[in-house]
């Protein structure tokens, strides 16, 4: 600055020097971190806008540019933004009043919107925003954007697929490239005795027979390798143990994992029809067979037994021999006889009477047949019900000379115990023994038709079989339970539609 003397005239001139290197040091760090911050808010991939107090947008990055397809240089400095976004005015004064709010310190997470973009679309965008404060002052709201519009569809169609998969008659499973069940139907989980709870996260080859573990591999690596599994028939099993058929079906999902979308259907009724539709047939073929048996066998074992009748009265030193032959055929005409008696079954009227009564005439009929050296005790209370007496003796006899015959002659003594209750409007007749007891594949076998394990003439196969009909006919069902070695308990389930009351046999 200039010197001057008191008259007003230039002497010289002073002045300060002032080293500032480091401010401008300062400031260039400044302008490169304005610069990194414009970086960031351009390049971020959410979308960031920040308005004034009064709304008008006073930044706008790239992402925001891309979701909505307005250019910065359309929206900054004004707040036509809001009319294009959100061209229904109800909906918009209701977002926009919430934007107010938010610059008057209201703060906002996973707050979802609606916007039309510039070319017509519907996006959902999902908000954090809060206010701008500066020297106790506020200046406007910052907002981070996110667009949601696809995950929310894939969660809309989550949803639907979960709706319609949870109300399916089959089973539907989604299982992990490591086997492991990721969701299951409410049918998946309850055909085998769970809840959709207790399925989750669980192997697949925890619900399979374990005969049937390698198909369940084989199953696996044919979808992996074909991307799909064709309708495939495999044995399962439930939380009790027990087994049964189902048809699998399945396609190869990959997304950021591999996943197999399968389908299952229970067999068991579609097996069973199948057995009937045999049992039909069967039935069918033997009445055609009864008359040709009883025309082209009785005549001719007639004779057999007149004649052998003629010998045993003419000769000696033969009786045996013959009374051998004259044995073979009674249990030859027997045999014709339950033959066309089975062919003829039928339910006759229907009575009142007892049960107990019923068994014990049974048992009385099963004695004179040479059940005398066996314990059988009938421990039922007198219990009333309706239907054919005959019929339901006949039951009970064939289930108690079953059970009869079937002592274990390694065993000090043979008993056959005979309980009964009365449980939720169905009785249950429980004949047990303690005999030889049935092998597994016996045991699924015993109520074929034509099935015996006895010698060749010591029976036709068609006790159980007939006893089974007669109780499905009256309502009910016959369920078998046996061991090797430990002996075999047949459940004779019926409707109980009779009070109890004693109602004489």
């Amino acid at each position: 600055m200039p010197l001057l003397d008191r008259d007003g005239n230039l002497i010289g001139y002073r002045g300060v020097d002032t080293d500032v290197t480091e401010l401008k040091k300062a400031e260039e760090e400044i302008k490169k971190l304005n610069q990194y911050l414009d970086s960031i808010i351009d390049n971020a991939n959410v979308w960031l806008d920040v308005l004034d107090e009064e709304g008008n947008v006073v930044i706008w990055n790239k992402a925001a540019e891309k979701i909505t397809g307005y250019s910065k240089e359309e929206v900054i400095g004004h707040k036509k933004i809001w009319e294009w976004l959100y061209p229904d005015r109800d909906y918009r004064n209701k977002i926009f009043n919430k934007a107010m709010e938010i610059i008057k310190g209201d703060v906002v997470e996973d707050f979802e919107t609606i916007i039309r973009t510039k070319d017509g679309k519907r996006k959902i965008i999902s908000w954090y925003s809060r206010n701008l404060v500066e020297n106790g002052k506020i200046i406007g709201s910052i907002a981070l954007g996110r667009d949601v519009t696809e995950s929310k569809m894939m969660e809309r169609e989550a949803r639907k697929f979960k709706k319609i998969a949870d109300s399916a008659q089959y089973g539907v499973v989604i299982i992990g490239g490591d086997g492991r069940i990721k969701y299951s139907n409410e049918y998946f989980a309850k055909v085998h005795g769970y809840s959709p709870k207790e399925v989750e996260n669980k192997k697949i080859s925890l619900f399979i027979e374990e005969k049937e573990l390698e198909k369940l591999r084989e199953m696996k690596d044919e979808i992996i390798r074909k991307g799909y599994l064709m309708p495939t028939e495999i044995w399962h099993k439930r939380k009790d143990g027990s087994t049964f058929p189902m048809l699998v079906a399945g396609t190869l999902m990959k997304d950021e994992a591999t996943y197999m979308a399968v389908t299952y259907i229970d067999l068991t009724e579609k097996k069973r029809m199948e057995e009937v539709m045999k049992q039909n047939e069967k039935m069918a073929a033997l009445g055609k067979l009864a008359a040709v048996v009883a025309h082209e066998l009785n005549t001719p074992l007639a004779n057999i037994g007149i004649t052998a009748d003629y010998l045993l009265s003419m000769t000696e030193g033969h009786e045996e021999e013959i009374e051998t032959i004259k044995k073979e055929v009674e249990n030859a005409s027997k045999i014709i006889k339950d033959v066309l008696g089975f062919s003829r079954i039928k339910i006759g009227e229907k009575t009142y009477f007892n049960l107990k009564d019923a068994m014990d005439e049974a048992i009385e009929k099963v004695r004179m047949m040479g059940g005398n050296e066996v314990i059988i005790q009938n421990r039922m209370d007198s219990c009333p019900f309706e239907g054919d007496k005959n019929r339901m003796m006949e039951c009970f006899i064939n289930i108690i000379k079953n059970a009869v015959m079937a002592r274990d002659v390694n065993k000090p003594s043979h008993y056959v115990i005979i309980d009964c209750e009365r449980m939720d409007g169905k009785i249950k007749i429980m004949v047990r023994d303690n005999g030889i007891g049935m092998e597994e594949e016996v045991l699924k076998e015993a109520m074929t038709p034509f099935f015996s394990t006895r010698p060749a003439g010591e029976g036709t196969g068609l006790g159980l079989f007939i006893s089974n009909w007669i109780v499905e006919e009256h309502g009910g069902k016959i369920e078998i339970r046996s061991k090797k070695g430990e002996g075999t308990e047949v459940a004779i389930w019926l409707p109980d539609g009779v009070k109890n009351e004693n109602i004489g046999g």
